[in-house]
């Protein structure tokens, strides 16, 4: 071999040299730099744990926030950020971490259920916790827990058609809490106990929102002025402090017995608000209600001239709009709105009571006599609610009833839901 290909080779063999040399290192530098990350997050998790067991918020937040910063895409040092952050009474920041929990990560879902729960209570944001719980469920529509608080907290705000929807959704899957029962048999008198003071809560952060001021309005006709919510109470179960609906209160009491009519008080009230929010439901329906019981016709229609297209999903309408009919003796319409009104919520024993009159006056005496016993068997239903201490802690007996109630009312809904929960209804 001559000395120019000698020359020639060496560059190559000792190209071949470092190529067998990188090959044999790489591995052990990435078995380094693996054993250095794993290393790192054993560190990472142990120091967390130490400050959350000894209750180092202080710590807890700073170890956390350097993992986040160290590990993005992991689940815990967010959840541990925002345990840590929550302890030191920052709840909207506690939500937010909560929020970057990544949605691969098993701790996702039990994550965004807590950052409703401290949405709806404590962060007092309960517009980002209903947004949070419709994230959700299009995640997972099983997750009975945000079902629970959308119903509740539709039921305390008096937004009665997303209600009405709401426990329809959780029952086509099988994950309606035990108390949406009575609220949807309750839905279109439905007043809560503590209405008055969660509203009042939430009107720290929204003081100018329509569905909170009107809420708190109406549930102030019963609530439970004695009752004053706090962020706290709220945070861990919405409704776990709420008494029953349609509690009658001391003060309200008083102040009848002090001879001041209680319902003009409303009414003032309500008409003072609806020059603040002219189109809304609720503030129009209630006021609907209390000059459809003094007869007066035409402010019935005046009021019913300022609703907007989505009251045609709201059965107290058609009732209303039943009832003007009826005072024209305009008999086939009136029992075609009533007859609407039922089909969008066959419970509501209003209704039963308004189109049994024309029937009456139709010759259908079957008919009439079988609305009667369902209003009969509804207002007995209606004291037997009002005692319970806590809507959550309905006996059977009383589900039993509202089942039995809505198979022969036509809500086979309802009905079977009750039926599956409780085995049967007799």
């Amino acid at each position: 071999m001559s000395s120019q290909q000698s020359t020639a080779n060496s560059p190559r063999k000792s190209q071949r040299h470092r190529w067998l040399w990188l090959a044999g290192i790489l591995p052990l530098v990435a078995l380094g730099v693996w054993g250095g990350w794993e290393w790192s997050i054993h560190r990472f998790t142990e120091s967390c744990r130490v400050a959350q067991e000894e209750h180092r918020w202080n710590d807890l937040e700073g170890i956390s926030r350097r993992w986040s910063w160290y590990d993005p895409s992991s689940a815990e040092p967010w959840v541990y950020l925002a345990d840590a952050v929550q302890h030191q009474e920052r709840y909207v920041e506690a939500a937010e971490y909560l929020a970057r929990v990544p949605q691969h990560s098993p701790e996702y879902l039990p994550a965004q259920l807590g950052r409703a729960k401290i949405l709806f209570g404590p962060a007092n944001r309960p517009f980002d916790g209903e947004d949070a719980c419709r994230e959700i469920l299009s995640h997972e529509p099983l997750v009975g827990g945000a079902h629970e608080l959308l119903i509740q907290f539709y039921a305390v705000t008096l937004q009665r058609t997303k209600l009405r929807e709401q426990v329809k959704s959780a029952i086509q899957v099988g994950r309606e809490p035990r108390d949406a029962f009575v609220y949807y048999f309750l839905i279109d008198t439905l007043r809560l106990g503590e209405g008055v003071s969660l509203n009042g809560l939430w009107l720290n952060s929204y003081p100018d929102d329509e569905i909170l001021s009107v809420a708190q309005m109406l549930h102030g006709d019963d609530a439970a002025h004695s009752y004053v919510a706090s962020p706290e109470s709220v945070a861990d179960d919405m409704l776990s402090s709420l008494g029953t609906p349609d509690q009658r209160t001391t003060e309200s009491n008083a102040v009848a017995d002090a001879g001041i009519s209680t319902l003009t008080i409303k009414e003032h009230a309500a008409r003072q608000l609806l020059e603040r929010f002219p189109h809304n439901a609720n503030l129009l329906a209630y006021l609907a209600d209390q000059e459809l019981a003094k007869g007066n016709v035409d402010q019935v229609i005046k009021l019913l001239a300022q609703t907007q297209p989505d009251t045609e999903a709201d059965p107290r309408f058609w009732r209303f709009k039943g009832w003007v009919h009826f005072t024209r003796k305009e008999y086939p319409e009136a029992e075609s709105a009533y007859r609407k009104a039922l089909s969008i919520h066959p419970l509501d024993w209003l209704t039963m009571h308004r189109l049994a009159e024309i029937l009456r006056i139709r010759g259908l005496t079957d008919e009439v006599t079988r609305l009667e016993k369902l209003v009969d068997r509804a207002h007995e239903l209606r004291p037997r609610i009002r005692e319970l201490r806590n809507v959550r802690d309905s006996p059977v007996p009383l589900l039993k009833e509202i089942g039995r109630f809505a198979r022969d009312a036509g809500d086979s809904l309802i009905a079977d839901a009750l039926t599956k929960r409780l085995g049967s209804l007799e």
